[in-house]
């Protein structure tokens, strides 16, 4: 769209003998072409900042399902140690009533 706006504006400057030897970025008529750069160096720092967020949030998340996993596998282990122990005292009492 922006490339029919432009050659509608060279066209008419052309019709009213304008220098048409110029070259014609495509952002001319709008912004030029520092403009340009600074709107996107703009959104490539959004880009960097949105993606160092959902990298951030990402390790977060991982902290906190590894902390619940650790924290899942303390209680199993104390319940295997406790388990140990009941089937250790009932294998003595049956010894000793062999």
């Amino acid at each position: 769209m922006t490339d029919i706006v432009i050659s509608l504006e060279i066209a008419l400057e052309y019709q009213d003998g304008a220098d048409t030897s110029r070259d014609v970025t495509p952002f001319e008529g709008k912004i030029n072409r520092s403009q340009f750069d600074v709107m996107m160096e703009e959104r490539k720092r959004m880009r960097i900042h949105t993606k160092r967020e959902a990298a951030r949030r990402s390790r977060k998340r991982k902290r906190t399902h590894i902390e619940a996993l650790e924290t899942e596998n303390d209680i199993l282990r104390a319940r295997l140690s406790e388990l140990d122990k009941v089937i250790s005292s009932k294998g003595d009492t049956l010894s000793k009533e062999s």
